[in-house]
């Protein structure tokens, strides 16, 4: 309630001053993604941020394990019709955020592999290890504008609230709303 009582009247606004659209997510796994990488709309404010505050949360890092055997069988179900005899060339590596699965010429977009296999994230690597595939993934949700935990690291360090905002919307500021269209 302080919180709502202190900002009252206090709106996020982008660099064209209208309100901006405040996308959050759990854990961005210490790096935010592009609007346009998630969606069709690529916002200014919207950018990829490297995050330090977020790592140690308990969002901040996953692991899921499925059979080499399901695995081929969903990249062949997806379009794969490389060689799945060499699984080494199954293994994919994220460092920075991307957008694509990739093994050799294959490609498979991150959120459809996300969905179809339930994964927290898009942030994930690939390893092959004997008869097994293990997801190694990094963060909570879709990972566009502000991250919670993160956010809330930010506030514990002494951080305040338009410092946390401009941390994670590129160019926003906060002030009073614009006024109304003919009124």
């Amino acid at each position: 309630i302080r919180a709502a009582l202190e900002t009252e009247g206090e709106v996020s606004l982008g660099p064209d001053t209208l309100p901006i659209n405040a996308a959050f997510n759990s854990n961005c796994g210490g790096e935010t993604s592009p609007s346009e990488d998630v969606w069709l709309a690529s916002q200014t404010y919207l950018r990829k941020v490297k995050d330090p505050y977020c790592l140690a949360s308990r969002n901040a890092r996953w692991n899921k394990s499925i059979s080499l055997e399901e695995w081929i069988a969903y990249l062949r179900k997806s379009g794969y019709k490389g060689d799945a005899g060499n699984a080494s060339v199954l293994n994919f590596s994220q460092i920075t955020r991307s957008t694509d699965y990739k093994a050799g010429s294959f490609s498979l977009p991150l959120r459809q592999i996300r969905n179809d296999l339930n994964l927290r994230s898009t942030f994930f690597s690939v390893a092959v290890n004997g008869d097994s595939v293990m997801f190694k993934g990094r963060g909570y949700g879709h990972g566009v504008g502000l991250c919670q935990e993160g956010a809330m690291e930010m506030a514990a360090k002494g951080f305040n609230y338009k410092q946390i905002i401009e941390f994670y919307y590129i160019g926003v500021f906060v002030g009073p709303p614009p006024p109304l269209k003919g009124g």
